[in-house]
């Protein structure tokens, strides 16, 4: 053991064992070492850093981190425009025509009555086979391009986001 270094025996489930770390000697007595000395710290980066150029390598930590966000990876905005159904027609309604750019769909409902959905486009049903229920302040994303239609009671709203 090297003399910047203190030994203490614990007990760890019955065995007694050595636990070694490093010390510095201040005024007389061994205190624990702060410091990083290995030059382990280095790899965390700097602000100025450049970004990952590829997704394979040794980069720093920040350099990392900047590719993650360069990529996407992250949460990454879509641009969503609004299809939403302002007052429900009381019968089955076609809610979204089929899209074969739609990334994704965003189904809100923010009224107070049950929405059925059909999201392979047939009539929609209230307990009909592949239909479900859209509850009040219940919401369903999802990336199907196929037509989506509903009902709901007369006068219900519906908010439609489509990417």
């Amino acid at each position: 053991m090297a003399a910047d270094q203190v030994n203490l025996s614990t007990l760890v489930a019955g065995v007694a064992t050595e636990t070694a770390f490093e010390t510095e000697k201040v005024s007389g007595k061994h205190r624990p070492v702060h410091a990083v000395r290995d030059g382990g710290d280095e790899t965390q980066g700097a602000k100025a850093d450049a970004a990952a150029t590829t997704d394979t390598g040794t980069f720093s930590l920040l350099a990392l981190v900047k590719r993650l966000l360069s990529v996407g990876l992250w949460v990454r905005g879509n641009t969503y425009t609004d299809f939403s159904i302002s007052s429900a027609t009381g019968a089955s309604q076609t809610l979204r025509a089929a899209n074969a750019a739609a990334r994704k769909r965003q189904f809100v409902n923010n009224g107070n009555t049950i929405w059925t959905i059909h999201p392979t486009g047939g009539t929609a049903v209230s307990g009909g086979t592949g239909c479900f229920d859209l509850y009040p302040r219940d919401s369903w994303l999802t990336d199907s391009q196929n037509q989506i239609t509903g009902i709901a009671t007369a006068g219900s709203k519906l908010t439609i986001l489509e990417a």
